[in-house]
């Protein structure tokens, strides 16, 4: 390798670490924002290119990998945003509860329940409760269907559970 090689490498090598430093500066921007008002933050990254529309799966993957990976979003936010009866948050919700995978036999229902909760806080509302509970009891029948084969059954533990809370 020679100079020319090493001094074209450092200029690659802070070029990314400079590209790092900006997407990490704009996720700061698009949590303060989403935490304030939920679909702001979503539309900021969609505005700055880390989401696009289309094709709606990517974007709903999009959406689903920014709310859990990252750390600066409040958790009260997250549930306001993924229970809201709109079909962005619904499609979004749906999105972020299937990318689990509760089909190993040592994911029991109350596993299940935490891993879900665990990135979020459901407001007390109870419609959202309600939707959000429904959603669990499909997705862990459908992983498990020996065991929580009935989704409506699942359902209202699920329901019960947290109205015990």
């Amino acid at each position: 390798m020679n100079d020319d090689d090493g001094a074209k490498q450092e200029i690659m090598e802070a070029k990314q670490q400079l590209k790092n430093r900006i997407f990490k500066q704009e996720m700061v921007k698009a949590a303060e924002k989403f935490n304030l008002k939920p679909k702001n933050g979503i539309k900021y990254l969609t505005d700055k290119g880390y989401l696009k529309e289309e094709p709606r799966s990517e974007y709903l993957a999009g959406i689903s990998k920014f709310l859990k990976e990252t750390p600066a979003l409040s958790p009260t936010a997250i549930g306001q945003f993924l229970g809201e009866d709109k079909e962005l948050s619904r499609d979004s919700f749906n999105q972020y509860i299937e990318e689990f995978d509760w089909k190993s036999p040592e994911v029991g229902y109350v596993d299940a329940l935490k891993m879900m909760l665990s990135g979020f806080r459901i407001p007390g509302e109870g419609q959202i409760v309600d939707r959000i509970m429904q959603k669990f009891g499909e997705k862990l029948s459908k992983d498990r269907p020996v065991e929580f084969g009935n989704a409506e059954g699942v359902y209202f533990l699920a329901y019960a559970t947290m109205m015990l809370q």
